[in-house]
């Protein structure tokens, strides 16, 4: 009995040491996000990338501390959802799309399902009434990068591309 005990303590120890610190760092929040949350959104924009039958997106760490960023300024400046301003030291380098909802109800991924809520009204040569959805399905667009900050009971979502999309007289793909 005590040679029993003393291997499912010794197993129960491995465990501990070897696993526990895995589960954990997997619970780890970079940039507002757990990995979990960082591969929800990634998998949904190549959802509708697979349904447009474009390539899929990589995560970018770099665009996602950039978003942490802007969302940082968001809420320092009380700023609510606003996009980066086209010059000055917040100036937009990449592409964008913004989404506040509420931190009781919304996961960061409801982000992506809300701009692809757009396609409706997208069409590969009219794109300019879906621009959230276009810029997830933007083919030239390789990298995404996201972050999640929160202010007075929301949550705001913010997710740069790049290269960026949604130039005017181009085709989303």
């Amino acid at each position: 009995m005590k040679k029993r005990a003393f291997i499912i303590g010794t197993i129960s120890m491995a465990f501990i040491l070897f696993c526990m610190p895995k589960m954990l760092k997997s619970q780890d929040v970079v940039n507002g996000l757990t990995k979990a949350e960082i591969t929800e959104i990634i998998d949904k924009h190549n959802h509708y990338r697979t349904n447009a039958g474009i390539p899929l997106l990589e995560w970018s760490d770099e665009l996602a501390e950039y978003a942490y960023k802007w969302g940082k300024q968001l809420v320092k400046t009380n700023s609510n959802l606003k996009h980066r301003p086209s010059s000055g030291k917040w100036k937009r380098i990449y592409g964008e799309n913004l989404f506040k909802g509420t931190t009781s109800y919304h996961k960061a991924s409801d982000a992506v399902t809300s701009w692809a809520s757009e396609k409706i009204y997208f069409t590969k040569t009219n794109w300019e009434k879906a621009g959230h959805y276009s810029q997830i399905v933007w083919r030239n667009t390789t990298k995404v990068g996201c972050a999640k900050v929160e202010h007075k009971g929301s949550i705001i979502v913010i997710c740069n591309y790049n290269p960026p999309g949604n130039y005017t007289g181009q085709k989303a793909y």
